[in-house]
């Protein structure tokens, strides 16, 4: 699908040189101004106009993208009718003129407004990829920011660079795109970067955050830690689950410029979440991500950005929402111990792994569906036997009006001949997740019983915090690797349980992801009914 999308995006481009060719060189040069004007026009007015349309509708997030798009095509029609009014007649040149420039400004052309529109499609609520296009993203394994691939023509990175130039040149204002908007390019597909493998929402109505102080702590080595607090309330949390879900790449800090120079832009590499107590954590995967907890009505939280010590924080910008940063202020001792910068030694050992760590108690030998419904109201995803998951995906919710009666009541796992249902709590801070940096991509999960049998995981059980379970069985492709899981996050209040088929009478001697030991235990499988 990606070359695919190259193709089709270099052939409505060369259609378009091809038509101003045939137009003639005047033709096509004042329809390159329009074009160039009207994305100016269009950038100009986006950031307003999507921001005063965000209010907590169910277009939110298609505001930000519409609003662009909406703008540049109607400035550019109202710009190609008054030209074509003021200047109807064409000034003549030979054909091959025609045929070379010509075709040469409106491959300009084509490639300025296939820029603006990628800009705009990114902006688009979807999924992560647009027909296999991904541009910068948070690695699933580090979660660094990374570009993941890049277009053959990278039309939007050209736009961005223009007016980029234009805002500090020939079209220069008191509030330039390369200082109040750096890196506009790769904003576009970083914002879609959401949970739930890009599903999640990808706009922030203003009214839903409340920003706090900004502190600094000096790191040494010429490198500093900048600190915001900011709050969010209801209004920023997700549709019907009713909470937040955050991810690095959604979140930027954007710095002062010197002169005309582009604005430094970074991302957090920690947060520090209160439920009752603070507790911090690193964005270090793509499981990683500030999340509420179900029922909440505000999530307090610290953002921790790793900076250059010349660094100057000019604003925060929260998917999409651009916000002034209040001068700095020295951090009381309560944060400046909680989001000090971790030393690698540190970093290290904060997460322990490999022979030596039991994970005994994470184990339970079970069947029991972390909720119960009953057949009337069984999702059209899973299927049952005998009134037992036994394979599919989708969503349980808890049975309204009480216990459901036993001759229709679905509360457990298929459990085949020969086998028993595992459940394993992987749920941060299991080390299994803090491993990710240091597995190659694509690793397999798997237990291991005292005869070296491997059992790799046939699905998952996800809490999710407001009174559902997720849940995926897939016996026949398994979930091998860790990438087929949900996100979950030790701070938002779900549960996470992998579930295997073992064979009845083992003994389960430890977990392995690719080739490094997760943990090791001691728990036997019983025969049926010798639980």
């Amino acid at each position: 699908m990606f070359t695919v999308f190259n193709l089709m995006l270099f052939l409505i481009v060369l259609l378009i040189a091809y038509w101003w060719a045939n137009q003639g060189v005047f033709s096509a040069l004042l329809h390159l101004l329009c074009v160039v004007a009207a994305g100016a026009i269009a950038l100009g007015f986006w950031e307003p106009m999507a921001t005063m349309l965000i209010r907590g509708a169910w277009y939110d997030d298609i505001a930000w993208g519409v609003s662009l798009l909406v703008l540049f095509v109607v400035s550019l029609f109202v710009l190609r009718v008054t030209f074509d009014k003021v200047a109807p007649n064409n000034v003549r040149f030979p054909h091959w003129a025609n045929l070379v420039f010509g075709g040469s400004l409106g491959f300009v052309a084509g490639v300025v407004t296939i820029g603006i529109f990628v800009i705009g499609a990114g902006f688009i609520h979807s999924h992560r990829q647009i027909m296999g296009f991904n541009g910068w993203q948070r690695d699933i394994n580090s979660g660094q920011i990374v570009e993941v691939n890049s277009l053959w023509i990278p039309y939007h990175r050209i736009a961005d660079s223009l007016y980029s130039s234009l805002s500090v040149g020939a079209f220069s204002t008191r509030r330039p795109l390369r200082t109040w908007y750096p890196q506009l390019y790769r904003q576009a597909t970083l914002i879609r970067d959401s949970a739930g493998a890009g599903t999640g929402r990808t706009s922030l109505n203003p009214r839903g955050v409340i920003l706090g102080e900004v502190h600094r702590i000096e790191g040494g080595a010429g490198r500093d830690r900048v600190v915001v607090r900011v709050d969010f309330n209801r209004e920023a949390f997700d549709g019907r689950a009713m909470q937040l879900s955050l991810t690095s790449s959604q979140v930027r800090l954007i710095g002062r410029a010197q002169g005309k120079a582009e604005a430094e832009v970074v991302h957090p590499t920690e947060f520090a979440q209160n439920h009752g107590t603070w507790n911090r954590y690193r964005f270090d995967g793509s499981q990683s991500m500030i999340t509420s907890r179900s029922g909440q009505e505000r999530l307090e939280c610290y953002l921790a950005f790793d900076v250059r010590d010349s660094f100057q924080p000019a604003f925060i910008q929260i998917r999409g929402t651009r916000l002034r940063l209040p001068a700095e202020s020295e951090p009381p001792l309560m944060v400046a111990g909680l989001m000090r910068a971790q030393t690698a030694d540190e970093i290290a050992t904060t997460v322990r792994y490999g022979a030596g760590v039991r994970i005994d108690t994470a184990i339970r030998i079970e069947a029991r569906l972390r909720t119960q419904t009953d057949l009337n109201q069984f999702p059209g995803g899973l299927s049952h036997i005998d009134r037992k998951v036994s394979g599919g995906k989708g969503i349980i919710s808890r049975r309204s009006g009480g216990i459901p009666p036993a001759s229709l009541r679905v509360d457990s796992f298929y459990e085949p001949p020969g086998a028993r249902v595992v459940q394993i709590d992987v749920t941060p801070p299991f080390p299994l997740f803090g491993m990710m940096p240091l597995v190659p991509f694509g690793s397999a999960i798997a237990i291991f019983d005292v005869e070296g049998n491997r059992y790799t995981p046939v699905g998952y059980q996800l809490e999710r915090g407001d009174g559902t379970v997720e849940v995926e069985i897939d016996t026949a492709e398994r979930l091998v690797t860790i990438e087929r899981f949900p996100n979950i996050s030790g701070a938002g209040g779900q549960r996470l349980y992998m579930i295997f088929h073992v064979t009845e009478g083992m003994t389960i001697t430890g977990m392995k992801y690719g080739e490094l030991t997760v943990g090791e235990c001691n728990v036997v499988v019983p025969t049926r009914g010798r639980n």
